[in-house]
């Protein structure tokens, strides 16, 4: 039978996000026969710009009680005037039929396509801690599963931190009573733990790895000098500035000893009014001495997932601080060091068994550089083991799949 499957928080306009979707379509496809998928999200209209294969639409938190552009907003006005009465007047909530007469096409038509789904699927990646907030979509998925009678399925992701002292009320009522919870590494499981004991999760890989039954590229034995550097702006201009840094001294190095030539690629580029991550090489280029500016370029264009992976093996190695772009990288069949700005890199690494080439962006320089010694004298060791390696967690991501199994 024909499974309508909606995947919903997907934002798929960097190409980290595009990896991790890609991925669970591919994944989805090879265990449904022919599946209907839909991709909701907070920006549909870009994401289906650049992919327009892929049934997007609008995530419910966005969805509820907002109107698409093309309404008449003072109908619509009116229209939600009257649900706020019935609702508050009459006891008619607002997913009540009555109610839902009164609602916008697009509430109407996410409701639909959700109410059809056989699973909801919370896309893999990391959005449930306190750096950006989580309270909408905590409220949305509690809805799906009360008010729909949905199964929600938390997949392949990263979880935490939890460093506020908030309510965790509606979260954990989430997490209890979610269908099942696949984790790509175990600090979140810790996170979770730290929450609550009694909630079940598994761990995995990263769905991306999944990628590996798609892309298949021969690792290139010879000389390390053609590096892709990856530098993004996180927390606070304090922050921003030492990476920067930082970033100025190991390029000194990667010139100075190893005569690499160094291109600035991300994973969050040439989108307009989105993260660009070339905004910060030019940057970090700027603030090099003249003699070292000729080793650098930037390749700022957005590319998409096949032209991207295909752009990485070109190289022969990634340092930087986008998961993605390391496990593109990867795939790519070039080694690849991380910078990492949360648990969920290192977590990564350490099921690789690649630990040795990650490290966290707030340690000293001389780690930063002491961990570039260590990648560029193990390069023929990483070149052997990746292949291997990538395969055991193509394999690892495919088992992810098999929590979908019942609805075969």
């Amino acid at each position: 039978m024909k499974k309508n499957i909606t995947i919903i928080n997907s934002v798929a306009v960097n190409g980290g996000d595009e990896a991790l979707l890609k991925a669970t379509i591919l994944g989805l496809h090879d265990k449904f026969e022919y599946p209907h998928i839909n991709v909701l999200s907070s920006l549909p209209a870009q994401c289906k710009e650049l992919f327009p294969e892929i049934n997007f639409d609008w995530d419910w938190e966005y969805a509820f009680r907002n109107k698409d552009e093309n309404e008449n907003t003072f109908l619509y006005k009116i229209k939600k005037k009257t649900r706020s009465v019935l609702r508050n007047k009459l006891g008619i909530d607002y997913d009540n039929k009555l109610s839902l007469l009164l609602g916008s096409s697009r509430e109407k038509r996410v409701y639909k396509k959700l109410k059809n789904s056989d699973f909801i699927l919370c896309s893999p990646g990391g959005y449930l801690h306190d750096f950006y907030g989580y309270a909408n979509r905590v409220s949305s998925y509690n809805f799906f599963i009360e008010k729909l009678s949905k199964d929600v399925h938390v997949f392949g992701q990263s979880v935490g931190p939890f460093f506020l002292n908030i309510d965790r009320k509606e979260l954990l009522k989430f997490l209890r009573r979610a269908k099942s919870i696949s984790l790509r590494e175990s600090y979140s499981k810790k996170y979770i733990n730290e929450l609550a004991s009694d909630i079940e999760v598994r761990t995995s890989v990263d769905i991306a790895f999944y990628l590996r039954k798609k892309f298949y590229y021969n690792v290139k034995f010879g000389k390390t000098k053609n590096i892709v550097l990856c530098f993004r702006k996180w927390l606070n201009d304090d922050f921003d500035s030492r990476n920067k840094e930082k970033a100025i001294v190991l390029i000194e190095k990667l010139v100075d000893d190893y005569g690499c030539n160094l291109t600035f690629i991300s994973t969050c580029q040439g989108i307009d009014n989105y993260k660009d991550d070339s905004e910060f090489a030019y940057e970090i280029i700027d603030g090099l001495s003249e003699a070292y500016k000729p080793y650098c370029s930037v390749v700022s264009k957005k590319m998409k997932l096949e032209e991207l992976v295909k752009k990485l093996n070109e190289f022969d190695a990634y340092i930087g601080m986008r998961l993605h772009g390391a496990i593109l990288s990867m795939i790519a069949g070039i080694p690849a060091l991380n910078i990492g700005y949360e648990d969920k890199t290192r977590g990564i690494y350490e099921e690789m068994k690649f630990n040795d080439y990650c490290l966290r962006f707030e340690e000293p320089i001389e780690i930063w550089l002491k961990t570039v010694e260590v990648f560029f004298r193990d390069q023929d060791k990483i070149k052997q083991t990746m292949p291997s390696a990538l395969d055991d967690l193509c394999d690892k991501a495919e088992e992810s799949f098999n929590v979908f199994n019942p609805y075969l």
